[in-house]
Formats: C-alpha cells, structure tokens, sequence
C-alpha cells in the first residue's frame, strides 16, 4: 500500500517524541489471530484479578496513530496508558493496524480492510480467556487511532460503551454513514493549532499528499449531540495553568437522553498535534504545536469510570 515517506517521519516526530518511556513499564504479552485472510497482531495486559476472581474487568482497546513507527504498545507506553490502565483494573489491549493504517473511514488510507471485524475478533479471544465487563469495553487512541475509535463508536456500538478520539476529528465519509444502534458516550480531546489533524476541517495532512478529509471539531461535535439526543444547553469551564502556553475549554453536555450517553470536548486552544499531559521537545513543539499540562489519560480513564457507572 502506498504511503508517504515525509508523512511516515512527521507521524514518528508528533508521537513517538512526546515522552520517553518510564523507567519500568507494564509487560504486554503478545497475541495473534487470523481474520479476513490475514495474520492480526496485539499487545494485552490482563490485571491478575480479571483472570482469577469472579468480578468481571472493563476493557480498554488503544489504538495507535498512523504512518508512524511506534506500534500501539510502543505508544501505550509512552502516554502513560500502559500503566494507568491496568493500574486501575483495566484490561487493556494496544492492537497493530495493518500497513501502520487504521481504515477510519476514510477512502484514501486503508480501503478494504476490515479493521472493525477484526477489533470485533479480538475482543471475542479474550473473552474465552479473561472474565471482561461487556457492559463496560471502551477505545481511544489518537489521530488515526482517534479517528478508527470514532468509527467504533459509529459501527460497533453494541460492544462500546465509550470512545475518547484524540487529536482527531470524524472523516467526511464516515459523517455521512454514522449510525448507531445505541448510545455511545463520547469524550473529544483536540488542539485548535493542529497541523495535520485541522481543528476546523479540512484535508488530513495536507502536505503530504491526499490523505482524505475531515469535519471540524465543531460538526463532529455537533452530529454526536444529534446522535445522542443532547438537548440541554452544555456547561462550559475553563482549565488553565501558570507557565502553559495553552489553555483549555471544557464543554460538557448533560442530560443526553440516548441510553445515559455522555458527550464532552475539551479543547485545547494553541495545542497542536500531541496527547496532552506528555513532554515533547522544541523540534517537535515548533512543527505541531505545544501539548496542554493536564493528563490526557488520566481524564480518559475517569470518563470511562462514569460512562461505565451510567447505564
């Protein structure tokens, strides 16, 4: 499959470089399955809890972005998710797409793969293997990666009960067919200076050949209020520390009727294309942006702990 070699390097620069890895990370165990005539691959770490005790664990699939070379435990690790997710009794599973790609919807980037089939294949093994909450399975992941978790939640809403795109916005393709057949709560985390991924729509990546569009943030969010039957006015907050070049606004709907579904958006404003809360170099922060000081995983997890509470 054909991809862009400056678009590859950018994607490694804007994430592999946020942070580096802790001192002592969580150990994966690796996993494969056949699905649509083609070797898929993971990484999982099972809390040793969810393996023997009769409580059943909610789940967390992390997905990677792409055209980059950090897989999803690489990048797992280096946001802090491998850690945190298991720390609080998460399964959590980081799989690869194939080709570095995620087919998001978009008809450019990894057309004809079946990705949800087999995200749907995955979860199905570690459901013979592990006591799991299917009440309680979410996705996140970011640019691609977010992107892939918004189509999740369009497609696969009678497994998901929560996605959390970041850096990410809905491709124009997938605005078009998103159709849930139950609520999925939604939180959306994006930077208004994003580079590749533009806060107001717009082609993905756009100098590094066609990569397909996206709606703004602000469509996005309004079809998922659409979707969700969000008919209250949302509650605005404002979130902002000394010494950050960014600040961030906090839009939270309340009262979406559509089976208790959640809609939130914090937007970063000056934020660029990285997962807030890691550390990133000048190089990095001049080509995509500065990151916001507050942990985007940490704020990921408990949306997760309330959408999980709420039905």
């Amino acid at each position: 499959m054909k991809r862009s070699l400056g678009f590859t390097i950018i994607a490694a620069l804007a994430l592999a470089s946020c942070a580096p890895a802790g001192a002592q990370q969580p150990e994966f165990d690796r996993r494969s399955l056949m699905h649509d005539g083609a070797s898929r691959s993971w990484g999982e770490i099972i809390p040793h809890r969810c393996r023997i005790e009769a409580q059943p664990c909610p789940v967390i699939v992390f997905l990677h972005g792409g055209g980059g070379m950090l897989n999803g435990v690489e990048l797992a690790q280096r946001v802090g998710m491998a850690e945190s997710a298991p720390g609080r009794d998460y399964v959590l599973l980081a799989p690869d797409a194939l080709d570095q790609n995620w087919n998001d919807g978009r008809s450019e980037i990894a057309g004809g793969i079946d990705d949800v089939g087999f995200i749907r294949a995955m979860l199905g093994d570690l459901q013979r293997r592990a006591r799991i909450d299917r009440e309680r399975i979410f996705a996140t992941g970011a640019s691609n990666g977010g992107m892939m978790s918004f189509r999740l939640g369009c497609e696969a809403s009678d497994l998901f009960r929560a996605i959390a795109p970041v850096i990410a916005s809905m491709s124009v393709d997938l605005v078009r067919s998103c159709s849930p057949e139950k609520g999925v709560s939604v939180l959306m985390i994006q930077g208004t200076a994003d580079t590749l991924m533009p806060y107001g729509g717009g082609p993905v990546a756009a100098r590094f050949g066609s990569r397909g569009s996206v709606v703004s943030s602000e469509q996005t969010l309004e079809l998922w209020a659409r979707i969700l039957d969000c008919r209250q006015s949302p509650t605005r907050s404002r979130l902002g520390r000394a010494g950050d070049p960014t600040s961030v606004s906090i839009l939270r709907y309340q009262g979406c009727s559509r089976d208790g579904a959640a809609l939130q958006r914090w937007t970063v404003e000056g934020g660029g294309h990285t997962w807030p809360g890691t550390r990133s170099n000048r190089l990095v922060e001049r080509m995509f942006g500065p990151t916001a000081d507050f942990t985007a995983t940490d704020v990921i997890l408990d949306f997760f702990s309330e959408a999980g509470a709420s039905r």
